[in-house]
Parts: structure tokens; C-alpha cells; sequence
């Protein structure tokens, strides 16, 4: 049984297991390419699937963290291939991350999937690209939030709209909207501050109360209003 484009569940002995699959990061069902994922799972999914769990086994919610084989198939790069998820390391359960990357770096290529510029629609900027974040700050990251930012520009030949975009990370908790009328004009480039400030042309300010971007490795993603994902900066090992 499918529940969403990661998780599924599977008998086991006589016994029902939530699994979420490692290793990748499935859009919410509310979300640009959610249902097409949920429909991606339940299609290369057999009735009957080989579960391989790695270092930690469980999450905090007691589901099962495992990859997962259809036959010779390992579903959990069979998704990240069609476009359907996102790479999403969470260390030490990195058995097949290398899968995972290879994956998801040819699906990024082909454009195809969620990385379709038409995935969701026809608002995909042309021009728009993430040219740097500065994840860590001198000092502790908590007292210095006005030191970690990302910083977009715009490459292209015409003003662009930011209103409705988002920009958020791997982990898909933290986001940021960007407000109405903040338009990106060509050759121009505005940052987004983690923490509090006075808004400028060039800058605009999260307002989080804690850092948002990891120091060891994360990815900034930018998503066009419809959810197609526009631009993506990844950094760390």
C-alpha cells in the first residue's frame, strides 16, 4: 500500500511496517509532482519487494528506514531516475547514496519529472539561478543569523516577478515566500537574510529564529509559484 511518493507499507512476517524509503525526498500530495510521485511508487512497485534496512532502522516516528529492491531493481533510485524525488542523505544510512546521486543527476539532465521546466506549469523564470549561500558565519551560527544567506540572481533579458516564489531546503521544513512585488531586474541580484532586518531592493530578511542552512552540506531549492523547481545550489561534501 502507497502512501505518498517515499513511504509505502509492507507485510512482513504477518506483520504490517510503515517504510520510508532512504535516501530520497518525495513532494508532499499537495505539492507540484506529489500525486505523479505517489503514482510512480505504486507502478514500479511488485507485490512482493525485498527490504534492506541499513544503519538506523527506524525514525522518530517508528516507521522503517529501508531501501528497498523490486527484484534487481532498487526502487528507492528507480524514483530519484523518473524525476519523482529529490537525493536526500541523512547519515549514517548512506548504503546506496551513491545510487541515489547518479540517479537523480541524470533525471536533472533529461529534465525530466519534476525537473520538467513545464512540470507544473508554465511559470518557470528563464534566467534565475542560485550563484551562492553563505551557510556559516563566523561564531556560532545562532548569534550571527544575519551572516547566513542566499543570494539569487537573475541572468536573464527580462524583469522577473519573485512574488509567490519559494526557497527552502533539502529537508523541505524550512521556506521562505517571497513577498508581492519583489521583482528581480536583469543583471541584478537580491539575498535572503536567515535573519531579521529592514527590507531592500538587494535584500530581503527570513526572520527565522534559528539558522536554516547546515554547515556540513545542504541545498537551496527554488520553486516558481505552480512548485517547478527553477533553480537549485547545492554545497558540502
Amino acid at each position: 500500500d502507497v502512501g505518498d511518493g517515499d513511504s509505502l507499507r509492507v507485510r512482513m512476517d504477518g506483520v504490517s511496517e510503515e517504510v520510508r524509503l532512504i535516501g530520497i525526498n518525495a513532494p508532499e500530495l499537495d505539492e507540484c509532482w506529489g500525486l505523479e510521485a505517489r503514482t510512480d511508487l505504486d507502478r514500479v512497485l511488485g507485490r512482493r519487494v525485498t527490504v534492506e534496512l541499513d544503519e538506523v532502522e527506524r525514525d522518530q516516528y517508528g516507521r522503517l528506514l529501508a531501501w528497498v529492491w523490486d527484484g534487481g531493481d532498487l526502487v528507492n533510485a528507480s524514483l530519484a531516475a523518473h524525476g519523482s524525488a529529490l537525493k536526500y542523505e541523512v547519515p549514517p544510512n548512506t548504503a546506496h547514496a551513491r545510487a541515489i546521486r547518479d540517479a537523480e543527476e541524470a533525471a536533472r539532465r533529461d529534465g525530466v519529472g519534476m525537473w520538467s521546466p513545464s512540470s507544473c506549469g508554465d511559470d518557470v523564470a528563464a534566467g534565475l539561478t542560485i550563484v551562492r549561500v553563505d551557510a556559516d558565519p563566523p561564531g556560532p551560527d545562532e548569534d550571527h543569523l544575519d551572516g547566513e544567506s542566499v543570494t539569487i540572481a537573475n541572468r536573464g533579458t527580462l524583469p522577473i516577478d519573485l512574488s509567490g516564489f519559494v526557497l527552502r531546503d533539502a529537508s523541505t521544513v524550512h521556506r521562505f515566500s517571497f513577498p508581492t512585488g519583489v521583482v528581480l531586474d536583469p543583471g541584478t541580484e537580491v539575498s535572503v537574510v536567515t535573519g531579521c532586518g529592514a527590507d531592500t531592493a538587494a535584500t530581503l530578511h527570513w526572520c527565522s529564529t534559528a539558522p536554516v542552512w547546515n554547515n556540513g552540506g545542504d541545498r537551496a531549492l527554488l520553486l516558481a509559484p505552480a512548485g517547478s523547481i527553477v533553480a537549485h545550489f547545492e554545497y558540502g561534501p
